[in-house]
């Protein structure tokens, strides 16, 4: 667990290094501004308003207070659109209301997230354990290539020498659960499912 924390953290940084060196380089007319994620935040409003916005949308307004900006449209479809109010009667984006687009959009469409590697129960859940405050874990509840689930990683837990992430969704009663226990819950009805962590990066360019 700490060599892929830390393999991860070389990439973060690398990738970061690269994105600094993108914005550099960038010509200033063209306005390209450098955003910056803040995990803690992310999760201090997941652990704040908790059952306040259903599944998704819970999951994109803490990515917002943690630091993403919007992007608007007119197109409920488009790749490039996150935001909870498009233009026109149209209602939130697909990216911000439904998971399987978020995670196209983060990771993607946008590079503000890299995804580890998928997790299921014959690797034991190997690559969620690493995870904290702020990071994104995605799931495929039949493992057939369809996200139906997001949940934010508030935070990590230790009991019995063993550390590890706590996750909060929609309902209260998932304001800080470890994951072992989320995952345990959740195995019981989809046996079968794939984890897909995601780790957003400190900072990012849009295109």
């Amino acid at each position: 667990m700490k060599l892929f924390r830390t393999l991860l953290s070389t990439v973060l940084g690398l990738a970061s290094g690269l994105l600094g060196t993108v914005v550099s380089a960038a010509d200033p007319a063209v306005g390209a501004v450098t955003h910056t994620y803040d995990g803690r935040a992310a999760a201090r409003y997941a652990l704040l308003r908790a059952g306040t916005d259903d599944g998704t949308p819970f999951v994109s307004r803490a990515l917002e207070a943690g630091g993403w900006n919007r992007r608007g449209g007119r197109d409920p479809d488009a790749p490039l659109a996150w935001t909870p109010d498009l233009a026109g009667p149209h209602g939130p984006s697909a990216t911000w209301s439904r998971a399987d687009r978020l995670l196209r959009f983060a990771v993607d469409h946008t590079d503000r997230a890299v995804a580890a590697a998928p997790a299921t129960a014959a690797d034991d859940w190997a690559t969620v354990w690493p995870l904290a405050a702020g990071d994104l874990v995605f799931v495929d509840r039949q493992s057939d290539g369809v996200v139906d689930d997001a949940l934010l990683v508030v935070g990590r837990d230790t009991l019995l020498d063993f550390t590890e992430p706590t996750v909060s969704a929609r309902s209260p009663s998932r304001r800080t659960m470890p994951m072992s226990t989320w995952i345990k819950r959740a195995a019981l009805r989809f046996p079968a499912m794939t984890l897909h962590p995601v780790v957003p990066l400190p900072s990012y360019v849009d295109p």
